[in-house]
């Protein structure tokens, strides 16, 4: 009589040291990316649209602009790099992530643009373990919840 053998896997957690390396390195990748899409964004569209030869206080802002349009451009990447490494609740994660760390364009001011890049690839690598690791948890709501309270953490701390 022939054995049957159903294997299963669970996909509900990133185990391994394997899956954590994969999401530090999209956050360090998310991070240069969303540096490199707020300089191209700030200096050949938003500049040019709204700044021209006025410095209107439009134009003061045009780096929080650029920075914010960069990071829904990163989420949206993030999110398919998630998928492609079959991370589940990967929403959660770029959703959280993005919340997180909107408006981080204040926190860089006056800073060189190496800086700047490193620093950013490496908030977001940490953003994306810390968050991954947060909603890993089996239930879908206290994932949530934790998600919540590790942003309000970040913003409370980050930005007052």
């Amino acid at each position: 009589m022939a054995k049957i053998v159903i294997e299963t896997t669970d996909n509900r957690y990133i185990t391994g040291v394997y899956n954590w390396i994969h999401m530090a390195l999209v956050g360090f990748g998310v991070g240069l990316v969303v540096a490199l899409a707020t300089w191209l964004i700030g200096a050949y569209i938003i500049e040019p649209l709204l700044c021209g030869r006025s410095a209107t206080e439009t134009c003061m802002q045009a780096g929080a602009m650029a920075s914010n349009i960069a990071a829904i451009v990163r989420a949206i990447v993030g999110m398919g790099l998630l998928i492609r490494l079959r991370i589940t609740r990967s929403l959660v994660v770029v959703l959280g992530v993005l919340i997180a760390l909107w408006g981080v364009f204040a926190l860089y001011d006056g800073l060189a643009w190496w800086a700047i890049t490193l620093w950013l690839a490496a908030l977001y690598a940490l953003a994306y373990l810390v968050v991954g690791w947060i909603s890993r948890f089996r239930n879908y709501w206290w994932a949530i919840a934790g998600v919540v309270v590790a942003v309000l953490a970040v913003r409370l701390v980050a930005f007052l």
